[in-house]
């Protein structure tokens, strides 16, 4: 009769323990909100602010302890899931704290996940989409430098070096005397700290000024810096071309004579005078 007595209570104990592990188990994916940040929020500076809260209903559970892990999907270096933060409850259903997004790169593909303890499991939560926006991303440095003159046919590079922690991807711009009618845009290549986009320069009917920009963006700001080239090729059996001239605003065109058609119209002028005046003599 002892021994039965003790198997009961045994089979008791096992079937409580098996029940409170489904119980946690199937509480995993109810137990805590995000509050902070929204969807699609952003976290900035050194004191961000979030929340996490319980489900009403299910704060006996004892959680007390979260932490907080920010993950890049790709946009930035921090592929790899960071701890942010560690902090208690502030009251029986809420997880109030601050954590410092200047430890991490500026990005708007962030995964924000809030992981409560309540000494035996861990119950997570997430949002995707986050932004971290530390400021505005410093301007391109642009190569060739500014006004720089191409004489000869070919596909010229053009690069703008950026602050790698502060960019995620790049745009580009190019146009003949400025005018979105004669050039192109898109996005650049980007690596490291370098934004790159190539164009052909073929014959000299790429002759002109093309104007050039880059855009460094971190899904939040945006920053450009541009620049001018000056494309002078030589035509076929043209011989060489006189050089452009390039003004600060990069209006650009063929080295001026006009200086040769006043001396010229002035000496026709001046001999129309002589002529008339030495014939009234006579």
């Amino acid at each position: 009769m002892g021994n039965k007595k003790l198997t009961f209570i045994c089979l008791a104990i096992f079937s409580l323990f098996l029940f409170s592990l489904i119980s946690v188990s199937a509480l995993e994916s109810a137990n805590i909100t995000v509050v902070t940040p929204i969807a699609s929020g952003t976290l900035s500076g050194a004191s961000a602010v979030f929340n996490c809260s319980i489900v009403a209903g299910y704060e006996g559970q004892n959680y007390t302890t979260a932490k907080i892990y920010l993950q890049s999907a790709g946009l930035t270096a921090n592929t790899t899931e960071t701890l942010m933060a560690t902090v208690s409850n502030t009251t029986a259903y809420d997880f109030n704290g601050t954590l410092a997004s200047t430890t991490v790169q500026d990005g708007s593909d962030y995964t924000f996940k809030c992981s409560l303890f309540n000494g035996t499991s861990y119950v997570n939560a997430t949002r995707t989409g986050i932004a971290i926006d530390n400021g505005v991303p410093t301007a391109p440095t642009l190569s060739p430098a500014d006004l720089t003159t191409v004489t000869t046919a070919g596909t010229q590079t053009f690069t703008g070096t950026v602050v790698d922690a502060e960019t995620t991807a790049c745009t580009y711009t190019i146009y003949r005397g400025g005018s979105p009618s004669d050039g192109t845009s898109g996005s650049g290549s980007y690596s490291g700290t370098s934004c790159t986009f190539p164009k052909a320069f073929s014959t000299s009917a790429d002759n002109g000024v093309w104007w050039w920009t880059v855009t460094a963006t971190d899904g939040k700001n945006s920053t450009t810096t541009n620049a001018k080239l000056n494309v002078n090729l030589v035509g076929a059996g043209s011989g060489s071309l006189l050089p452009l001239d390039v003004a600060g605003d990069g209006t650009a065109g063929a080295s001026s004579n006009a200086w040769k058609w006043v001396i010229g119209i002035i000496v026709v002028i001046l001999i129309i005078v002589a002529i008339f005046f030495f014939g009234r003599k006579k």
